[in-house]
């Protein structure tokens, strides 16, 4: 949400109502395998998916961190199956399915942040373009230009959230205590990209 409650509440409200955000658990791989069997069973002919083709497209679910992608999956592997004039799904039509399907997520994620967020993950992306080495969360908070200045805690809370999403790995390291090394999730480039769709600091 862009909404800042903080900034947009009274403190007479803001005193007693103290909110905070609440991240929802990703889904696990049985619960993404039950939701994918449903659709399937609902909507597709038996034997269409084998029990391995369907723990593929739970591995690529699993990787991609949204149910959305996995659900996007099957539609486009059951497409390339019937283009292909074959009436079972394999290992190519999911392949070849996951190539578009796998940025489903991502942009999705990338719409719901807010301003700053986005702001933070475009400039983790084009560091992650000019680095060779790994990105330090000190350094980036250091290199981050074009955001107004925040302090750290908050910085620090939104590097959370982007691990929490799956958009990034914090990786925490020995050096300087609360130190993390950070590790984008996708392409940098298709970051850098999605974006910039809506505009630098668009909503």
């Amino acid at each position: 949400m862009d909404l800042d409650l903080a900034a947009d509440l009274s403190k007479w409200v803001l005193s007693p109502f103290r909110p905070s955000d609440i991240y929802f658990p990703p889904y696990d791989a049985d619960e993404i395998r039950g939701i994918l069997q449903d659709r399937i069973r609902t909507g597709l002919y038996p034997g269409v998916f084998s029990v391995q083709m369907l723990d593929r497209i739970v591995e690529q679910t699993m990787e991609s961190g949204d149910v959305r992608v996995g659900l996007d999956l099957v539609k486009r592997a059951v497409l390339n199956a019937e283009c292909a004039a074959r009436t079972e799904v394999v290992e190519e039509d999911i392949m070849k399915a996951y190539e578009q399907a796998k940025h489903v997520h991502l942009a999705y994620t990338i719409r719901a942040l807010s301003a700053d967020e986005r702001l933070l993950l475009r400039r983790i992306a084009e560091l992650s373009q000019e680095e060779s080495g790994p990105l330090v969360s000190g350094a980036i908070y250091g290199r981050v230009e074009e955001t107004p200045k925040v302090g750290y805690t908050a910085f620090s809370r939104q590097l959370r959230k982007l691990d929490s999403l799956r958009l990034v790995d914090l990786i925490r390291v020995q050096a300087g205590g609360r130190t993390s090394e950070v590790a984008l999730r996708y392409e940098p480039e298709k970051v850098v990209q999605i974006c910039g769709k809506r505009g630098v600091g668009g909503r």
